[in-house]
């Protein structure tokens, strides 16, 4: 199975009260300041590095974060769009703690589907939303570096002496059987 990983470019909802393109870099630089209310959910979209390629069979998506937040607290679910609904919240696998760490993965697996159907093409478009109103107790603060979206996939099969080429299929050489 291959994987792809990327960060989003789109940030929307909130409040949010901090500059959106700081969790768009996973640059080294601890930049938590920015943190995220339970007031509203925050959609990140805009995954461009992800890369799949057609007739992949998608096995599983995760969501990788770097951050802290309240001890035992500040756990929100996780949803993720497939380009036609939205999936059921999944939890958080951990407790942030009070200091900056890596939680890989966050939500999901490299088998988890969210309950949705996935294609390469909706795969590489998701959406992911951030369900603050499961944020207990109200007024707990995340502080978060980087979202990261890793999509586990297993490539469509071509036998050996047929390629693709230009959207179609070119016999090269013998093929024996």
């Amino acid at each position: 199975m291959a994987t792809t990983i990327s960060l989003p470019t789109e940030v929307s909802g909130g409040p949010i009260d901090f500059n959106g393109s700081k969790l768009f870099a996973d640059d080294g630089t601890n930049t938590t300041g920015q943190w995220i209310n339970t007031a509203e959910d925050v959609t990140l979209a805009g995954f461009n590095s992800l890369s799949v390629p057609a007739g992949a069979t998608i096995n599983g998506i995760e969501v990788v974060v770097d951050g802290q937040g309240n001890t035992g607290f500040g756990r929100p679910e996780m949803k993720v769009y497939n380009g036609d609904s939205w999936s059921n919240g999944i939890a958080f696998q951990g407790d942030f703690g009070k200091s900056n760490a890596e939680y890989d993965p966050g939500w999901g697996s490299s088998s988890t589907l969210w309950g949705l159907a996935w294609d390469a093409t909706t795969a590489v478009a998701i959406q992911i939303q951030v369900d603050n109103s499961t944020m207990l107790p109200a007024g707990t603060q995340l502080y978060w570096d980087w979202v990261k979206v890793r999509i586990t996939y297993t490539a469509a099969l071509i036998p050996h002496g047929i390629t693709i080429s230009s959207g179609k299929l070119v016999m090269t050489g013998k093929i024996t059987y």
